[in-house]
């Protein structure tokens, strides 16, 4: 058997196999909203849609020359805008929150790399396997991917700044692709979160894990997967993880909690 799964999917079920499934096979809304109804269940990811102001930020971060200064940058990213669609004035967070981070220290450090050793909104394809475990395609988008003495994989946010513990099993997963990518030239692999909504828009890193126990954890992953497709079966976890990953199903599963 193969599975083939985006990254975001084998962090839900690696984090809960019961969370995977009510999100990814049975499509459920996660906190459906009152004043809206549900989602297409036929749309490519109605359980997780992203939000329509993280969608624009990492659109603009995308396309957005880096080699501009104060004054024409916030006149190509209102340019970029419009060209999506969206009008400037409607959208003066997402703006301010771009503008925040092409002042970083990271962003002058990418606006100062050659074009080779910078890729934005990188795609990647990872074929994983072992013998006791289906084989796994492993499919992710890593939104900044800068080449150096280290390699430095960044991922964007529109959120403040929070603990990246939540976030683990995804950066390590980019991390692993990363490696790959390298391979034949090993550097050492830094990853961290942009939080586009805190001051400054800060790049919070994260120690990756070994290469050798993020596949084991992916490849667990899709193990679990693959059990629950075949038997029904899709384990919970205890109340107490539920909650430290932020899990809107938590009375679905432990109606007590």
């Amino acid at each position: 058997m193969t599975i083939s799964a985006p990254v975001t999917q084998l962090a839900d079920a690696e984090a809960c196999p019961r969370r995977y499934q009510l999100l990814h096979e049975l499509r459920l809304e996660e906190r459906p909203d009152p004043e809206h109804p549900l989602p297409d269940p036929l749309d490519d990811e109605p359980g997780r849609p992203a939000t329509a102001l993280g969608t624009l930020a990492h659109r603009l971060l995308e396309l957005v020359p880096l080699r501009l200064g104060p004054a024409e940058r916030r006149a190509e990213l209102e340019s970029v805008l419009r060209l999506e669609g969206e009008p400037p004035a409607a959208h003066a967070e997402v703006l301010d929150a771009a503008c925040a981070f092409l002042e970083s220290p990271l962003a002058r450090q990418m606006a100062a790399a050659p074009a080779s050793r910078l890729h934005r909104e990188l795609r990647f394809t990872l074929r994983l396997s072992r013998p006791d475990a289906p084989e796994l395609l492993l499919r992710g988008q890593i939104d900044a991917l800068l080449l150096g003495e280290q390699v430095t994989v960044v991922d964007y946010k529109f959120s403040q700044a929070r603990d990246t513990a939540r976030y683990a099993a995804q950066l390590d997963a980019y991390a692993l692709a990363a490696h790959e990518l390298v391979a034949g030239a090993p550097l050492p692999v830094r990853t961290g979160i942009v939080f586009l909504r805190s001051k400054g828009a800060p790049f919070v890193e994260r120690a990756p894990a070994a290469a050798g126990q993020t596949r084991a954890r992916l490849l667990d992953a899709a193990q679990a997967i693959a059990h629950g497709r075949r038997t029904g079966s899709w384990p919970t976890v205890e109340p107490a993880r539920c909650r430290e990953i932020g899990c809107g199903f938590i009375r679905r599963c432990h109606p007590g909690a």
